[in-house]
């Protein structure tokens, strides 16, 4: 996760490092598609957790203030969780032993979420530019499965994940004609299990989209 968002922030520098080129022809307006790959892990108290690789797709929205800055939103379909090591518990003598079980469970979880990203777009050309955008996002769990040792259960729900989450994102991208080509990250800020350990969603992803 750590190499995805050295990436993203490498992308920004270089961004705005550029000198400026002539400005293209804009609209106020701009609505678009996209699809892409998830990687997603969990941070907080979990620890020994690994990726999961999932994806997302959604409708975007731009917004210009004027031919430089943007503000881009939307509504996206996105599928994070992670992968973790069951901890078997054992209890003993006046002591409880915590063992790890073999292999890797799974948690997933599915989200409709809402980016309102401030953007910076540089012009390399007529038909192609250089986009660097941050701000917060929130989301709402709709669906998911987690495995346990008796099976899937949902991820969400009364002995589940809390269904809101929010956070800060942020990347970079290329523009060509009305093609977009997209890297960036999600940090979630808010902790999804308020009865055990702390659960806060991370993800790094690679979109593609089409401008209308």
């Amino acid at each position: 996760m750590k190499k995805y968002i050295i990436a993203c922030l490498c992308i920004c520098t270089l961004c705005l490092s550029l000198p400026a080129q002539i400005q293209v022809d804009y609209q106020p307006l701009t609505f678009g598609i996209k699809a892409g790959v998830n990687l997603s892990s969990a941070g907080g108290d979990i620890k020994g957790t690994k990726s999961k690789i999932a994806y997302n797709a959604g409708i975007t929205v731009d917004y210009a203030i004027n031919p430089v800055l943007y503000i881009l939103t939307g509504l996206e379909y996105t599928v994070k969780g992670y992968k973790y090591n069951m901890v078997k518990i054992v209890d003993g003598d006046n002591s409880t032993d915590y063992q790890k079980t073999n292999g890797y469970k799974k948690a997933e979880a599915v989200f409709i979420q809402l980016p309102v990203y401030a953007a910076y777009k540089l012009d390399l050309s007529r038909h192609s530019r250089i986009v660097t955008f941050g701000g917060p996002y929130a989301a709402y769990g709709i669906s998911g499965k987690t495995d346990t040792d008796d099976g899937e259960v949902d991820t969400f729900g009364d002995k589940g994940l809390d269904r809101l989450d929010f956070g800060i994102g942020f990347g970079g991208g290329i523009e060509v004609h009305k093609v977009v080509f997209a890297i960036g990250c999600e940090l979630g800020l808010a902790n999804l299990n308020e009865k055990e350990n702390k659960v806060r969603m991370a993800n790094a992803y690679f979109s593609m989209g089409y401008k209308f």
